[in-house]
């Protein structure tokens, strides 16, 4: 070993890296230093480095690497995580040290353990059986708490229940109480029965007993500690006897070396403060803040402007006096302005409008990045949700930049897959859930899959279950109600899906109660008739799937027998924090970081992003079975030392030389509060800078990430209003000769409609398993009114059937029918009763669902048919005939009619008295009758009211009239489709209307 540096004889063993410099290269290049790496590439290769996570001794290695210069191959130390103290894999040299410890207990393990004694207190104690899903989650909060109590070391909690008592709470705190006997009392006893312990309480003694091994038989080769802030007992058990070995060393990062005496008193009463821990950590060691040296090789001087700045915005408002005095005080000789002012060298802060606009900017600032060589970036935030949006949107440059926490399982293709399953397994006949099965990003090439749900699932729901429907759907397709039925050979693979489909339900035998070998079983089962089993369980995300089923058995197995809806639950609720990392290699430039993943990290250019309140730093939350004073008084760690951990991180970060700090004033459509650390930089800022404070926080001008944003997408208002309208004009060749009544009322309230229906030949699809709506049941209503006629005799209960039977083919639930029945019954009374009396003034039968048609030549342009199907035509006594038409909802008024908006029943005149029905011959038109056949049937003549009087030939006339100029007036080539230009007009959205884009442009400019 070298005589100088990190181990050199007489050398303190206790360090700090100041926070914003980079703190591993910082401890790379004093290692090497110290042992003269270079020249001895081995001389690390007995040593044992501990690094706070797995990244960071990724990191280290790389960093060692580099600091050997090219020299070529180094032998490395072993560099472990803390957090691998609960694993069974012990640190060189130490494995007989744990040689009388339990077993470490997995947390799948613990926490269907936690569930099992759950459940069964909820049984005992209130009579309720818990859902397995709801068990689990109080049994992650009753292992939170355990993790609590071993972090706090000596927690006593039989002095609970007197705690409880002496403190005046409210009374579902006794409650409480007895349920935390699960930990306090059931929990131990299980423990002993198992021969296991908790796994924090296993990481303390493993440390104890490592430092024991150490201090009984020192390790010659090197000992490191570093990245630390000794928060945890078995952190600072290890360090303790680090600093007594001969190459022993502990680097802390970011000790504050102007804490006086009197500051390090107050914060150790402030878990919120960024250096409570490290003051904590130091008092144990006998020593303060000021007297830990920097690590060699690195200038305290570097951004020290910088880290006073930081470092005095992170303090709580009781540790600071007046902000003029702390300025002058850290200003030193110079005045606070100028201070301010090189402190802010390089650190911006940016407001943005909302998260979208934050995503966006922080993009746009990663993207920038890469116009330097060789220049790096790490977006760092807490928000996943925001990170995984940036990491969207960087792939319109081609930058796959994966968030490094992951991601959840179930946004993978295995976890979807296997999710799609267990939701279809718990409902096999929902059409949703057998799309998404058919679609499972892991399925097997379903030959029928596309037919089956163009042809089954979208529309209604007209079957009861999967075997109903494998019995029926041939006929069902075949049956001439459908307008559109499939071909033969279509409707053999349609019905050989369903077959399918219903042969593995009936072998999942869906409605069973499982244990978790029969679960497994019937996995075995499904899995392989569905998905391509060599691609599920391929890659990160198909092993964590396995994993996950892992857990589930050790999860489920003490608490028995489940129905599949609660293994779904299961699943979903344990599925919610596992994370799969990206199979995408990382980016050589740029990254995307949690805020535990970036501690010790840094990049040329960091970004962090999501500083708002609740966001980071997120609030400690309430706690589930325990007061906080309570928490206090049992020796329970106080939940404010999150806050000051997660400030700790956040001043190593700000403290960096190129620092963005993003915040958005508004989330989720909500005001939003800047983070407290923002806001208190702020005050500082505005305190020595005054009015110019704005502009010494804001970026360069040309360099606003916001303006490059809003470049991005040119804003509508900026745009000539027309331009976002759609007005299309197609050929005049192109445009429909052809339309029926009803197409023209469409063409006067909603021409685009008719543009994309006759033009560009686009149809709708239903959506999956709709339920039935207006349209569908006029259609049934109308179906049952037409049998009727050719049933005489029949009478109420007879068109009952009737309407029951067409409203159940056409999508009608059962239980709604069962509802209905009363409505119905009184419809078909009414409507027999009117239909006795109608067909007493009739010449002859009246004709029903007959078809008619109307041709003639608009000017300058080739002959335009009308067409329709009328109701219900009937030739009164006399000889003129009446135009019924049947209504399941309110029909349209008099005073659309008359302004021509409404124009079907006076067009059907006008086909009537042309003699354009089949089957009609020709004559006036004496009667244009509405029947409401609805919940309160009515019946209404048009023209005979106040606001229409007109004869139905006059308004044939009028209507014939005015067709002519509509037609016409489409004749124009430059004449456009427009969509809805009087929506006011529209009695519900159109099919057509996302095509149109209206919700962009309306919201804009407002309708015609």
């Amino acid at each position: 070993m070298s005589d100088k540096g990190l181990f050199a004889p007489g050398a303190p063993r206790l360090w700090t890296v100041p926070a914003g410099t980079p703190f591993l290269d910082a401890l790379a290049s004093a290692l090497s230093d110290a042992v003269n790496l270079p020249e001895r590439p081995d001389a690390l290769a007995d040593g044992v480095i501990y690094v706070p996570n797995r990244r960071s001794a990724r990191a280290l290695a790389l960093a060692l690497h580099s600091a050997a210069g090219d020299g070529g191959a180094v032998l490395m130390p072993q560099i472990r995580a803390l957090g691998d103290l609960e694993t069974d894999d012990a640190p060189p040299g130490v494995d007989s040290a744990f040689a009388d410890l339990g077993p470490a207990l997995s947390s799948a393990r613990r926490d269907g353990a936690l569930m099992s004694l759950v459940m069964a207190w909820f049984r005992s104690a209130r009579d309720i059986n818990l859902p397995p899903h709801a068990a689990l989650s109080s049994a992650r909060e009753l292992a939170s708490l355990l993790d609590a109590a071993a972090i706090a070391g000596d927690v006593d909690w039989s002095r609970l229940p007197e705690l409880v008592e002496n403190a005046d709470l409210a009374s579902h705190w006794d409650q409480s109480v007895q349920f935390l006997s699960i930990i306090t009392e059931a929990w131990p006893d299980w423990l002993a029965e198992q021969g296991a312990m908790d796994p924090l309480v296993r990481r303390l003694a493993a440390a104890r007993m490592i430092a024991q091994t150490w201090r009984a038989a020192p390790p010659k080769a090197p000992v490191v500690i570093a990245g630390s802030t000794g928060a945890t007992p078995a952190s600072r058990i290890l360090m303790d006897a680090a600093l007594a070995l001969p190459q022993g060393a502990v680097i802390l990062p970011g000790v504050d070396g102007s804490l006086s005496e009197d500051d390090a008193a107050a914060i150790s009463d402030e878990p919120s403060h960024p250096q409570h821990a490290l003051v904590r950590t130091l008092r144990e060691f006998g020593t303060s803040a000021s007297a830990v040296p920097c690590l060699p090789g690195v200038g305290v001087s570097d951004w020290e402007d910088r880290r006073a700045l930081i470092h005095e915005s992170l303090s709580p408002a009781a540790l600071t006096g007046d902000w003029r005095d702390r300025l002058g005080i850290l200003a030193g000789a110079r005045v606070p302005s100028d201070f301010t002012q090189d402190a802010l060298r390089g650190l911006d802060v940016i407001a943005c409008r909302d998260e979208t606009e934050e995503a966006l900017a922080a993009a746009c600032l990663m993207r920038s990045v890469l116009e330097t060589p060789g220049q790096t970036a790490a977006l760092v935030s807490p928000d996943a949700a925001l990170s995984r949006r940036v990491s969207a949107l960087l792939k319109r440059w081609g930058l796959d930049v994966s968030p490094s926490e992951g991601t959840p399982l179930l946004r993978t293709a295995a976890g979807a897959s296997f999710d799609a399953l267990l939701a279809w397994w718990c409902d096999p006949a929902d059409p949703v859930l057998m799309a998404a099965l058919l679609r499972a990003p892991h399925g097997q090439s379903w030959q029928g899959a596309d037919p089956f749900e163009r042809w089954v699932l979208r529309g209604v729901v007209w079957w009861d279950s999967l075997s109903d429907l494998a019995e029926n759907v041939r006929r069902r397709l075949s049956d001439e109600r459908l307008r559109e039925r499939p071909g033969g050979s279509t409707l053999d693979i349609i019905e050989a899906v369903a077959h399918q489909l219903a042969d593995l339900e009936q072998a999942l035998k869906a409605g069973d109660a499982l244990d978790p070998a029969a679960f497994r079983s019937r996995l075995r089962t499904a899995l392989p008739s569905i998905f391509d089993l060599e691609t599920l369980w391929r890659g990160a995300d198909g092993a964590a799937l396995a994993q996950l089923i892992d857990q589930l058995d050790l999860l489920a197995e003490p608490i028995g027998a489940l129905p599949p809806r609660d293994w779904l639950a299961l699943v979903r609720t344990l599925a919610s924090e596992a994370k799969v990392a990206s199979s995408v290699p990382d980016h050589p430039r740029l990254s995307i970081w949690g805020p535990l993943e970036a501690r010790l990290q840094t990049a040329d250019h960091l970004i962090l992003a999501g500083l708002n309140e609740n966001i980071w730093p997120r609030q400690p939350g309430a706690d589930t079975f325990l007061p906080r004073k309570l928490r206090l008084k049992l020796g329970l760690e106080d939940p404010e030392t999150l806050m000051g951990l997660a400030a700790h991180d956040f001043a190593g970060l700000a403290c960096a030389p190129r620092v963005t700090l993003m915040y958005s004033e508004r989330r989720e459509d909500a005001p939003a509060v800047a983070s407290r650390w923002v806001w208190r930089l702020q005050t500082l800022v505005r305190g020595a800078l005054g009015d110019e404070a704005a502009a010494a926080l804001a970026p360069d001008p040309d360099q606003d990430p916001r303006d490059w944003a809003s470049a991005l997408k040119v804003p509508l208002a900026e745009q000539p209003p027309d331009h976002a309208v759609p007005r299309p004009t197609p050929p005049v060749a192109a445009r429909p000769a052809r339309l029926s009544v009803t197409r023209i009322d469409t063409l006067q309230r909603d021409p685009y409609a008719i543009y994309a229906e006759s033009v560009l030949r686009l149809s709708p699809l239903a959506p999956l398993g709709k339920p039935i709506d207006a349209r569908e049941t006029g259609t049934a209503v109308h179906r049952a009114l037409e049998l009727f006629d050719t049933k005489p005799g029949i009478g109420t209960d007879g068109l009952l059937d009737l309407l029951e039977t067409e409203l159940r083919w056409h999508g009608e639930a059962r239980e709604s029918l069962a509802g209905r029945r009363a409505i119905l019954r009184n419809m078909a009374a009414w409507y027999v009763d009117w239909h006795a009396t109608r067909q007493a003034g009739l010449e002859g039968e009246p004709h029903l669902e007959v078809k008619g048609s109307y041709t003639f030549p608009p000017p300058g342009l080739p002959d335009f048919t009308l067409s329709a199907v009328a109701d219900r035509i009937e030739r009164r006594i006399g000889g003129d005939l009446a135009v019924l038409d049947f209504k399941t909802g309110n029909p349209p008024s008099d005073k659309e009619i008359a302004a021509g908006l409404s124009q079907q029943m006076p067009l059907q005149a006008l086909i009537a008295s042309s003699g354009g029905f089949e089957g009609v011959a020709v004559a006036s038109v004496g009667e244009l009758t509405y029947v409401a056949v609805k919940a309160k049937p009515d019946v209404r003549v048009i023209g005979t009211g106040r606001n229409l009087s007109a004869s139905p030939q006059d308004l044939a006339e009028e209507a014939r009239e005015g067709l002519a100029k509509l037609i016409g007036a489409y004749g124009d080539p430059n004449r456009a489709y427009l969509s809805a230009p009087r929506a006011q007009f529209v009695k519900y959205e159109g099919d057509y209307g996302r095509l149109a884009r209206r919700a962009e442009w309306t919201s804009e400019i407002g309708d015609d």
